[in-house]
């Protein structure tokens, strides 16, 4: 992951260093556009002939914080596939609505080309309406293709 650097940096190496860091600071990147800003600054150090070590040194770590980045979202990306696979896999037959109803709480409703074919109604929290409509959907597609999840 991220490496400290033990070397003081001085005098025009620090100016380069400190200037780097004052575009684009050296800390957690939060989103993909801090992650597409970090790229285009490696990016155009990487184009560059030869680098000072004060470059060098900023490359090294902005790469680290872009990797842990990439490293995360590849982690969390596959969250909901994992915990919800009815729904995961509708979506390649169908669509989903989710809503907060007033006065009668959330709803969900799966659909296909031929309409509505299960519907979660009345459910007090958001989780427990994705949960019944996962629920709905597995029931429904090992009815209807012998789909198993």
């Amino acid at each position: 992951m991220a490496r400290r650097t033990r070397k003081q940096l001085k005098g025009d190496s620090k100016r380069v260093y400190l200037r780097l860091v004052s575009e684009f600071p050296l800390e957690s990147i939060g989103s993909e556009n801090e992650r597409r800003a970090a790229q285009k600054i490696i990016d155009r150090l990487l184009e560059m002939s030869s680098l000072s070590e004060a470059e060098e040194i900023y490359l090294n770590a902005l790469i680290d914080l872009v990797s842990a980045f990439e490293l995360k979202q590849q982690s969390t990306k596959h969250v909901l596939e994992d915990s919800f696979p009815a729904i995961a896999s509708w979506i390649h037959h169908g669509w989903i609505e989710i809503g907060d109803q007033e006065m009668t709480g959330f709803s969900a409703m799966a659909f296909d080309c031929g309409g509505m074919v299960y519907e979660a109604a009345e459910c007090e929290t958001l989780g427990q309406c994705i949960r019944a409509l996962e629920n709905g959907l597995r029931d429904y597609m090992k009815e209807r293709w012998n789909e198993e999840f």
